[in-house]
């Protein structure tokens, strides 16, 4: 992949040289996170050296998500009087690590609240936020932020996100006459992390969504005419006027 993830290996290798003037016997080298270390010889004279194996150490992810690898062996002998000698070295290990995180987010069908038939203020729509880790460390706290919806740092899952791994989060939103005046609903989410650890950067993305609101445009009048029957004989006369309503009804959304 062209960078440190959980799986690759380190291949160490362990020198170990006598700098005193005896001969030291009973060489062993340990290194506990690597396992065992194969030393051809178990003898060494003065001012000499060999060179010492173990199989590759394999990453693991929280090594990946520390961004390095910290590792001690010790090599111990002992002298012609069988006293101990031992020397330690520490090897540190970079790892070309990356971030990343990926945001797909979904509307589901509108709810038809009110069993109308059409949209409706009030009725509601369910979002669906998918995260993904795209990096290879660990990503925590992982949030989705959509100030359309009102959501600020919805906790979307607990525990860390492993790379390659996605999860999914949902949120209602009811469509207010606004969006029905506008025949739709856009709005952007953003999903971030932080990568590594607490302590590590954070990293985000967006997605933006858009649901369509088929609207009505509907109108209904009512028209009545009232007698203003000025001299109370009961019976229109000329003069006399009449008094006309007119109720205009919005029927549509």
């Amino acid at each position: 992949s062209g960078r440190a993830d959980a799986g690759d290996t380190v291949g160490y290798t362990f020198v170990v040289r006598n700098t005193g003037t005896t001969t030291l016997d009973g060489l062993e080298v340990e290194d506990p996170p690597v396992g065992t270390v194969r030393c051809p010889v178990a003898t060494l004279v003065a001012g000499a050296s060999t060179t010492c194996t173990a199989d590759p150490y394999v990453l693991t992810q929280a090594d990946v998500d520390a961004g390095r690898v910290d590792n001690t062996a010790t090599a111990r002998a002992t002298d012609p009087d069988d006293a101990p000698v031992s020397a330690v070295d520490t090897a540190t290990v970079e790892l070309d690590v990356a971030a990343g995180i990926a945001l797909e987010k979904s509307a589901g069908a509108v709810v038809d609240a009110n069993d109308s038939g059409r949209p409706d203020a009030g009725d509601t729509v369910t979002y669906t936020f998918t995260v993904t880790n795209t990096g290879t460390t660990s990503l925590v706290g992982v949030a989705v932020d959509d100030e359309r919806l009102g959501l600020t740092a919805l906790a979307c899952g607990t525990g860390p996100l492993a790379p390659g791994a996605d999860r999914e989060c949902t949120a209602t939103y009811p469509v207010t006459q606004a969006d029905l005046d506008a025949g739709r609903v856009d709005n952007t989410a953003t999903a971030s992390g932080t990568s590594g650890g607490p302590s590590g950067p954070r990293v985000a993305a967006t997605d933006a969504v858009t649901v369509t609101l088929a609207g009505v445009a509907a109108l209904d009048l009512v028209k009545t005419g009232t007698l203003d029957d000025t001299d109370g004989d009961g019976v229109a006369s000329a003069g006399e006027t009449i008094r006309y309503g007119f109720r205009v009804t919005n029927t549509g959304t």
